[in-house]
């Protein structure tokens, strides 16, 4: 079935303002949600301090092994460009490190200010930047592009 012109575009400007509404509907909640897992992660930091268990009771070996299994099939050769989302405490770039891999550009994001304060002070310097962001909302968008 074909559509005339003008039921093509009154379906276009429907399906505008479906996702129009859809996106104010869901971004109030994704904000709520940010709100509560920053402060969720933040009362692990204020009880656990930078450790491990301040990113939910994960032990030291598991983000290794996690690491591990993620990149398993990924060819890291070279100096890749990463986004990091959820960048926690930096521990991607311990896991790089461990494999003489030393990107060329370094994006961490992570909704908890502590944990970007504390990336930051480890890592101050070029490629590597840090920012608090909720990267689920649309108003996140790197400009530059990662691999």
């Amino acid at each position: 079935m074909f559509l005339s012109v003008a039921e093509s575009a009154r379906l276009s400007i429907f399906q505008r303002g479906l996702s129009a509404a859809h996106h104010a509907l869901l971004t109030p909640a994704w904000a709520y949600s940010g709100m509560r897992v920053t402060r969720y992660y933040s009362d692990l930091l204020n009880t656990h301090g930078y450790a491990p268990q301040a990113l939910a009771e994960r032990a030291d070996d598991k983000d290794h092994a996690f690491y591990q299994h993620l990149f398993r099939d990924v060819c890291l050769e070279g100096a890749p460009s990463v986004l990091d989302v959820g960048c926690g405490l930096g521990d991607l770039l311990e896991f790089l490190a461990s494999r003489q891999i030393a990107p060329a550009a370094y994006l961490g994001l992570d909704l908890v200010p502590a944990f970007v304060e504390r990336c930051r002070e480890q890592y101050p310097a070029a490629p590597f930047r840090f920012e608090c962001a909720n990267f689920v909302t649309r108003r996140f968008a790197p400009r530059e592009r990662y691999e």
